[in-house]
């Protein structure tokens, strides 16, 4: 006889109620008492709308990305997708209160996520500080990958030549050529 299929599960809106969303994986039995992976096999996707709203978008954020590692290391499946709330988090991050062509939107992108909720904690929270020649934007929760670092110019003396960046510099920051970052699953 086939083995049964693993559980599946849906969650949605957390909207930085973390506290919350434990709450609710306990009450489901895929997280034990300190919020670790308790689920086994069971599969848990993760629908989008992590941030905003609530206290700590980028904690809900940080839970999802931990409780990947769990599941997958115990033969489970944490999996997330991005909501409109990332994106919008995202775009205020990236273009900030620049005019957006087009959009009749006060303080640009940054305006329009704070009129839908935005909690101005998950936007510091996504902008550590950062010191002389650190990357030119900090890592995304949502990648495994720092961005991009700033080029270095060649050399103009005779000494070794300047090794190509091994990352692309970043696009202009315009709104028009912005890339959504997605990501199928976590981990």
């Amino acid at each position: 006889m086939p083995p049964s299929p693993a559980p599946l599960y849906a969650a949605a809106d957390v909207h930085g109620h973390r506290a919350e969303f434990l709450d609710a994986l306990r009450g489901a039995a895929l997280a034990d008492a300190d919020g670790h992976w308790c689920g086994g096999r069971a599969r848990l996707w993760m629908l989008g709308d992590y941030v905003d709203r609530g206290p700590d978008g980028i904690g809900v954020i940080e839970d999802i990305r931990r409780l990947a590692a769990q599941a997958r290391d115990a033969g489970g499946r944490v999996g997330a997708l991005l909501g409109n709330h990332e994106v919008q988090l995202l775009a205020a991050h990236r273009f900030g209160t620049a005019p957006v062509p087009g959009w009749d939107q006060p303080g640009g992108f940054h305006g329009g996520w704070s009129r839908f909720g935005g909690q101005e904690d998950d936007l510091r929270r996504l902008t550590p500080p950062t010191s002389p020649g650190s990357p030119r934007c900090p890592p995304s929760p949502w990648s495994r990958t720092t961005c991009w670092s700033t080029p270095t110019p060649p050399s103009t003396s005779n000494s070794e030549p300047a090794s190509p960046p091994s990352t692309p510099p970043p696009p202009a920051r315009s709104p028009t050529n912005a890339r959504k970052p997605g990501w199928s699953s976590v981990a």
